[in-house]
């Protein structure tokens, strides 16, 4: 486990769910946990269970929807626990209504806390990272529905999606700043805003089958590294091993990316964004970066890439060649074969 030992971090929503887990697992790691929640009595209880682990944990009742009591809760967090090192941008809810029957006022809801809550805390935790000159970092809690969608859950769903472009732009604005951001997208986790889901058989066993540990997440696998059933690859039906295989690849290589300093689709705010050969390298996928170096490995160092580039390399050994039509000023004219006459 890492050492979070004096940074102080500010984890809205953090009295239940994913939120808590994260904030028992740096409070674990020696980390100072600031919990801003509008449950007074929710938040206490978390801050208790914090405290019991040796940890300095403060909650804060604040609505993360109300620019004031933002403002109000970072003064107070600041000035409690010391200079900001982290924001946990984790408050959301849900409606599950079916698109007819959503009304407008629950759309604006959920976005309202969704994501102007995170623009939010997210803009107040940036002025003061700013000020403080210290540098530090954002974690953003989007959905695994912003990348594969789920009925009932249009306001969620674009709420969600639309915190990955939020990640993105603060990655790249902020780099200055020596601030990273990271989109986190956790799986199928069972927390009280799933329970209804998890309750519905049918719901769960469908959502489980693709899933290739088949198996439902807990909060508790979020600040233990557990949570699911302990199995093998040879645990996971035959036709789904190529898929854990392929992300548990991908999990690899995005950590050897990251240690190499390469750039990530939703992560990266290192100095300006990810360079053009990281991010191409990002977007192989998991499984792609160790192919592309066993692929070079087999090639060699000189031998070009793709029908296009082998056509350029025999062009060039085969000389300059004049092109009929136009666009031949410049051109040299086609070397003549030994002993032709000339003519």
């Amino acid at each position: 486990m890492n050492d979070l030992t004096g940074l102080v971090v500010v984890v809205t929503g953090g009295n239940g769910g994913i939120g808590l887990g994260m904030a028992t697992g740096i409070a674990k790691a020696g980390g100072a946990v600031a919990i801003w929640a509008r449950d007074a009595a929710k938040s206490d209880q978390a801050v208790r269970g914090l405290t019991e682990l040796g940890a300095r944990a403060i909650a804060l009742t604040c609505d993360v929807t109300d620019e004031a009591q933002v403002e109000a809760a970072m003064e107070q967090t600041v000035a409690e626990l010391g200079p900001l090192g982290c924001l946990v941008s984790n408050a959301g809810t849900s409606d599950g209504a079916p698109l007819v029957d959503t009304s407008l006022a629950a759309w604006r809801r959920v976005h309202e806390v969704n994501l102007d809550g995170a623009f939010l805390t997210c803009r107040e935790a940036a002025r003061r990272f700013a000020a403080q000159g210290t540098g530090g970092s954002i974690v953003v809690v989007s959905s695994m529905i912003s990348r594969y969608g789920s009925a009932r859950q249009a306001a969620y769903a674009s709420s969600k999606t639309a915190l990955l472009g939020l990640s993105r732009t603060l990655a790249v604005e902020l780099a200055r700043h020596r601030v990273r951001c990271n989109a986190l997208i956790p799986g199928w986790t069972r927390t009280d805003l799933s329970a209804a889901g998890y309750a519905n058989e049918r719901f769960r066993a469908a959502t489980t089958a693709r899933t290739p540990v088949r198996a439902v997440g807990g909060a508790r696998g979020v600040r233990a590294g557990r949570g699911l059933p302990r199995r093998s690859l040879a645990d996971v039906p035959h036709r789904r091993r190529g898929d854990a295989r392929r992300r548990l690849l991908r999990v690899l290589s995005s950590r050897w990316a990251d240690a190499a300093g390469w750039g990530h689709e939703v992560a990266r705010g290192d100095g300006g964004g990810a360079r053009r050969d990281g991010g191409r390298r990002a977007r192989l996928g998991g499984a792609g970066l160790p192919a592309l170096a066993r692929a070079r490995a087999h090639r060699g160092a000189g031998e070009p890439r793709g029908l296009a580039g082998r056509q350029r390399a025999a062009a060039a050994r085969a000389g300059p060649v004049a092109v009929a039509g136009r666009g031949q000023r410049g051109r040299q004219p086609r070397p003549r074969p030994a002993g032709a006459p000339a003519g």
